[in-house]
């Protein structure tokens, strides 16, 4: 099978045809899960004429493999939004800004949602070959606020977000992780 989007639709190419996945918005960045049951897909709708790069919302999609939209994991209102599959289960994290906070999830394929962090800025997130812990680049504001007033890490926690520990720090730097 095979999924893909043209026109800013998804679509989905199985050996019994070609189907249109019913998705609001433009669809963008199509994944499958490791196991191929699960597709996640980031919807946005169309930026204004007058100003088509403008900050649309966007929208993470859990779908089917028989092309069913099952659930939307961000909130209504988020914006920047980006899915990565665990290599090695039904899970996803997802990271997505809001008021000017992002904040990093992971939700399992029943909807399940574990909160993993939130911060200022989140620079990139990466799964551990086993998909047992997940490594975040975030950045925080320090008070008081200077030159350099914010700090970075590279925090490393299990998948349930426990036992997070921070293995790099830097003051005003920015850390951006390799998938």
């Amino acid at each position: 099978e095979l999924a893909f989007v043209s026109r800013h639709r998804l679509y989905l190419l199985r050996p019994s045809g070609l189907t249109g996945v019913p998705l609001s918005g433009r669809a963008t960045s199509p994944a499958w899960s490791p196991d191929g049951r699960w597709l996640v897909v980031t919807t946005s709708p169309a930026p204004p004429k007058s100003d088509p790069y403008a900050d649309e919302p966007t929208s993470v999609w859990l779908v089917s493999q028989a092309g069913k939209p099952l659930r939307k994991v961000t909130p209504g209102g988020a914006h920047d939004a980006t899915a990565t599959w665990s290599p090695r289960a039904d899970r996803v994290a997802v990271t997505y800004r809001t008021d000017r906070r992002y904040h990093a999830v992971v939700v399992d394929a029943s909807g399940r949602t574990t909160r993993l962090a939130e911060a200022v800025n989140i620079s990139g997130l990466a799964w551990s070959p086993d998909g047992r812990r997940i490594a975040l680049g975030l950045s925080r504001f320090v008070r008081p606020a200077t030159r350099g007033s914010w700090r970075s890490e590279i925090l490393v926690m299990s998948a349930t977000a426990r036992h997070a520990h921070s293995v790099a720090r830097d003051r005003g730097g920015l850390y951006v992780l390799a998938d």
